[in-house]
């Protein structure tokens, strides 16, 4: 069964990159827009603003990240988006002084630990 790398790498080969983005939103959308009547607050003007922001930023680093796919190989990409992790865990102390607990750092280990050895094998893997 393909993983997630292989699933974006195709369709990013046979679709448009801004086609790939707009769909993955749109199913985000449907999810998170059938549970936000449950928990909706109405933001303030400043908040507005920031998630725009928000959104441009994420919006192009997936088009990016889209892209990317559609040229380089998984095992290639996957230490890139798992480096995500190290940013969040820079950021959440940075903005919030949040420090991460034992059991983040744990799940942050066996999922960048699984990457390695998933990259390795598929390395050795002969196409």
């Amino acid at each position: 069964m393909p993983g997630p790398f292989e699933m974006l790498r195709y369709i990013a080969r046979r679709d448009a990159a801004l086609n790939a983005l707009f769909l993955t939103n749109v199913a985000g959308l449907a999810i998170s827009g059938g549970l936000a009547p449950f928990v909706w607050r109405s933001p303030s003007a400043a908040q507005w603003e920031l998630m725009a922001v928000i959104g441009v930023i994420a919006a192009t680093g997936q088009l990016f990240f889209v892209r990317a796919a559609s040229i380089a190989d998984a095992s290639l990409l996957a230490p890139v988006l798992y480096s995500t992790l190290v940013y969040a865990a820079v950021f959440g102390y940075l903005v919030f002084e949040e420090v991460p607990g034992a059991a983040a750092l744990t799940g942050a280990a066996l999922i960048v630990g699984a990457g390695i050895v998933l990259g390795r094998a598929e390395r050795r893997t002969p196409i």
